[in-house]
C-alpha cells in the first residue's frame, strides 16, 4: 500500500524475477495525486447585491480557484482566484432577486495540478 503526502506527479516501477513457473516482468505506472476539493459552507446574501463564500482549508493549496454564474451549468460564469490563506470571499455586484450557482477548486502552483470542483452551491441573492 502506498500513501500519498502532498500532492505532484510520479512514476512507479514494479518488477518480478524470473522464477521455475513465471517469466521476469516489469510494469511502470504512473501515478498523480490531485489537491483535495474543498470542503464548502452554504453560500449566504445577507446585503444586497453581495454573496459571501466560505470554504475549508486544503493543507496542500496555494490558491483557490471560484467560479460563480447564474446557469447551473456554469456556462459564461466567472472566475476569481485568491490565495491558500483566504477561507471566505464576498463577491459583490451582483443583480438582485437572482438565483447564483457557485463551485470551488484548490490549486497547487509548485505541481501545477488543479483539484476537481467542488459541488454547486446556490444561493439567491438580496
Amino acid at each position: 500500500m502506498l500513501t500519498a503526502k502532498g500532492c505532484g506527479t510520479t512514476t512507479l516501477t514494479i518488477t518480478a524475477k524470473e522464477t521455475a513457473n513465471s517469466k521476469a516482468a516489469s510494469k511502470t505506472i504512473k501515478i498523480t495525486v490531485k489537491p483535495r476539493v474543498p470542503a464548502t459552507y452554504a453560500p449566504t446574501s445577507k446585503s444586497k447585491r453581495t454573496i459571501i463564500f466560505k470554504w475549508k482549508k486544503v493543507s496542500e493549496a496555494s490558491n483557490y480557484m471560484i467560479r460563480y454564474g447564474t446557469n447551473k451549468s456554469m456556462k459564461g460564469a466567472k472566475t476569481l482566484t485568491v490565495n491558500a490563506k483566504t477561507l471566505s470571499k464576498k463577491i459583490s455586484k451582483l443583480t438582485s432577486k437572482k438565483t447564483y450557482y457557485i463551485q470551488i477548486r484548490s490549486y497547487n502552483k509548485s505541481s501545477k495540478l488543479y483539484s476537481n470542483w467542488s459541488g454547486i452551491r446556490s444561493v439567491k441573492v438580496k
